[in-house]
């Protein structure tokens, strides 16, 4: 294992001009059989990212309460405004403190309409909050996009290098060697051959399906009437 170890840290090509073809193939398998993998187990951290963004990410909610000078602005309108923006005030006033936007609407049976005009009166004002984490999820999603791709250069890489290991890249030059040698078929002979073993392959599908056939019909019609 330490020199397959070693080996990852080396940049020569051992034997380069030997068996570039077989050692080709061999790298590009190993190269999309890691970057598949490694494809596969993005999606799985993508899902693990939001499990646990989710954990510390909550939407953003809006609550009310009255501005510092909300009863100087308050006194002289009270007599003009609505009923709606009064049972809004009485709420706030029965809380005695924030009070979130869609609680405070059911409580005092009000319309947003209602509680823009006192926002926009200056009697009450909102304040934002419910972004707590959202930096941590962004730096997650950021992560989990990232760390496929530098897995996917480090697969490559070590593909690459798997190829240069003396011992099996001495057995992959063996193997182009021995293909060399190998009597490849003209034409016409490969076109006989594999006509001959389409017809076989039809001819043994005729005889299971022949076989399949009588056997249903056995079991279907003939034994449930005996």
């Amino acid at each position: 294992m330490s020199g397959f170890f070693k080996e990852l840290f080396r940049t020569q090509i051992y034997k380069r001009r030997q068996g570039r073809v077989t050692r080709q193939v061999t790298f590009a398998a190993l190269a999309i059989g890691m970057v598949l993998g490694i494809w596969q187990v993005a999606g799985l951290m993508q899902g693990w990212g939001d499990d646990i963004a989710s954990l510390v990410h909550t939407e953003p909610t809006t609550t009310y309460s009255f501005s510092a000078n909300h009863e100087e602005v308050l006194a002289p309108l009270w007599e003009e405004m609505h009923g709606g923006q009064k049972l809004i005030v009485q709420a706030l006033q029965a809380e005695g403190g924030p009070v979130e936007q869609g609680e405070l609407l059911k409580k005092s049976t009000s319309t947003d309409k209602h509680l823009d005009d006192l926002k926009e009166s200056g009697i009450v004002k909102p304040d934002y909050s419910g972004e707590k984490g959202k930096a941590f999820a962004s730096f997650l999603s950021v992560l989990f996009m990232l760390v496929p791709f530098a897995c996917m250069a480090v697969g490559i890489w070590i593909s690459f290098r798997i190829v240069n290991v003396h011992a099996f890249a001495d057995f992959l030059i063996a193997v182009e060697a021995e293909m060399k040698k190998v009597s490849w078929p003209d034409s016409p002979t490969l076109m006989r051959s594999t006509i001959v073993v389409l017809v076989t392959i039809f001819f043994l599908a005729a005889i299971l399906y022949a076989f399949d056939f009588v056997w249903r019909t056995i079991f279907t019609y003939v034994l449930p009437v005996l």
